[in-house]
């Protein structure tokens, strides 16, 4: 192999050709850059990467932030010592960093609640109202050889300075319907628990379970007293939590297309008073036993808890529940009389369930 000793002209300054491609480039430049065949360089076809916790965070973001007036905030992946004994919340024993940048945050996250619990009294001064949500991750030891879980979590909160709580419990229950679906889960339920949950925000009576096969999260309602720990001027405070690593669900489910109807259907509302400590789910499971051959669909429309209502049985405080039934059939447009049929069956099955309609 022969050796090709170049010299730099006296006319070209020595910063000009330094390097061997310098050289390269004054070959090919003398030679003729139209001499040289394009060939373009090999590469390998493959389809694109794409990180499914990171599409996840995405179409979770777009329903939450454009359907449900959330706004996302980023937080330290640590808990805060003084913040959680404000909560007398002991999280037992956590991964622990080894150079915290204070010692009162040297312990992983095990739950994205306390933290953003920590963030309404920062914002309570400023707002009436507003909700959050944070998807990240969290950490678990499994003491075998100092192993570390990372589970991927959604929480989120949503606060407001007064009005009805259940109000604020089925607008957030809703969103998180929401996530759900557009997640491509079914068979979503919300289950009272039979035991009280490990932290102190699951207080009873105040939280339900969210189950979808297995329990996949919590949704809850903050207690006075729990509320008193997280901001002394109060409020009310719907919590959720939703563990996105138990999600098994298609990234992008098959989009299925149902076949409209021939004949046009009809709808009908009622407006339903119901006692507020019964529930909303035993309203919902007392509709479901009513069956008719010409029920489509049932819809809840709204919710009304104020002035202008009749007082419950026992005394007990009362809520007006508005449902739209959508009634059809499949070889003829409906007549009149079977219209009328339909709803005097549904008015003696709720007589005979002890509802009655607002008046």
């Amino acid at each position: 192999m022969s050796t090709l000793r170049v010299g730099i002209p006296p006319f070209r300054s020595r910063k000009d050709i330094s390097i061997p491609e310098d050289i390269v480039e004054e070959v090919l430049r003398v030679y003729g850059y139209d001499n040289i065949p394009p060939v373009m360089p090999s590469v390998p076809v493959k389809p694109m990467h794409f990180e499914k916790n990171l599409k996840l965070e995405h179409k979770i973001g777009k329903v939450l932030t454009a359907g449900h007036r959330f706004l996302e905030v980023h937080q330290y992946i640590w808990f805060h010592d003084n913040w959680l004994k404000t909560l007398d919340f002991d999280p037992g024993e956590t991964l622990v960093l080894k150079n915290p940048t204070s010692p009162e945050t040297s312990k992983l996250r095990t739950t994205l609640i306390p933290n953003l619990l920590a963030l309404i009294p920062k914002n309570r001064p400023f707002r009436e109202s507003f909700r959050l949500f944070e998807t990240g991750r969290t950490f678990f030891s499994l003491q075998k050889n100092q192993e570390c879980l990372e589970k991927h979590h959604l929480g989120g909160i949503a606060f407001r300075r007064s009005g009805s709580a259940e109000d604020c419990y089925l607008s957030v229950k809703s969103a998180v319907e929401d996530v759900l679906t557009i997640l491509g889960i079914r068979g979503v339920s919300f289950n009272e628990p039979a035991a009280p949950g490990a932290y102190p925000w699951t207080t009873p009576g105040h939280f339900v379970t969210i189950n979808a096969g297995q329990q996949i999260g919590m949704l809850g309602l903050l207690d006075k007293n729990m509320m008193n720990k997280v901001c002394k001027e109060g409020g009310q405070t719907v919590w959720f939590e939703i563990d996105l690593s138990r999600i098994t669900g298609e990234l992008y489910p098959a989009v299925s297309f149902e076949e409209p109807p021939r004949y046009p259907l009809s709808w009908q509302d009622f407006s339903l008073l119901w006692n507020t400590d019964d529930g909303f789910e035993k309203l919902e499971s007392l509709l479901d036993r009513f069956s008719h051959p010409l029920v489509i669909r049932r819809e809840f429309l709204v919710s009304y808890c104020g002035k202008g209502l009749e007082q419950g049985t026992a005394g007990k405080r009362a809520a007006c529940y508005s449902f739209r039934f959508w009634i059809g059939s499949p070889d003829h447009t409906l007549s009149g009389e079977e219209i009328d049929a339909f709803h005097h069956q549904f008015l003696t099955f709720i007589t005979a369930s002890g509802v009655s309609l607002r008046s």
